[in-house]
């Protein structure tokens, strides 16, 4: 949503990530496409609503080329569930942070090296603790990278 609202760091580490890495795609896992479509009908905040609806909107529309929806097979997606459920359990993350362990175990289940992201439970796991237990259930660790550590 960064993108949308046209914050300038978002569109500057963007920029940055195609300079130094050509034919970079980016992707977005399913459950950060759900969580925009249910924040795209959030009619109690008209901002995150048009935010939310406009990120969707630029995603699908071709407006960013490099940008792809992640498409995982059912055996994938079980998968990720099951780390993610694992994550939870092994308290990375609290239970409400459901989303948050999905879509980490979905980058990690598509093979993504990088999760760009500026959630704050995300950024504050403990990348060796991550490592540990996605690497027992078979998965790479993605390194999440945000705005401000990308900039600098």
């Amino acid at each position: 949503m960064a993108l949308a609202n046209h914050q300038r760091a978002a569109w500057r580490v963007l920029r940055l990530i195609r300079q130094r890495v050509p034919g970079a795609v980016f992707v977005v896992p399913s459950t950060v496409l759900e969580e925009l479509g249910h924040l795209s009908n959030d009619f109690d905040n008209t901002e995150r609503q048009r935010l939310a609806s406009e990120a969707l909107g630029e995603i699908g529309s071709g407006l960013l080329p490099d940008f792809r929806y992640l498409n995982l097979t059912d055996e994938q997606l079980d998968r990720a569930e099951r780390a993610a459920r694992r994550l939870c359990r092994e308290k990375l993350l609290p239970p409400e942070e459901w989303h948050d362990a999905c879509i980490i175990c979905e980058a990690a289940v598509s093979g993504c090296a990088y999760l760009l992201t500026e959630d704050t439970h995300l950024l504050g796991i403990s990348k060796k603790r991550l490592g540990q237990v996605l690497f027992l259930m078979g998965l790479p660790a993605p390194d999440f990278i945000s705005c401000s550590s990308a900039l600098t």
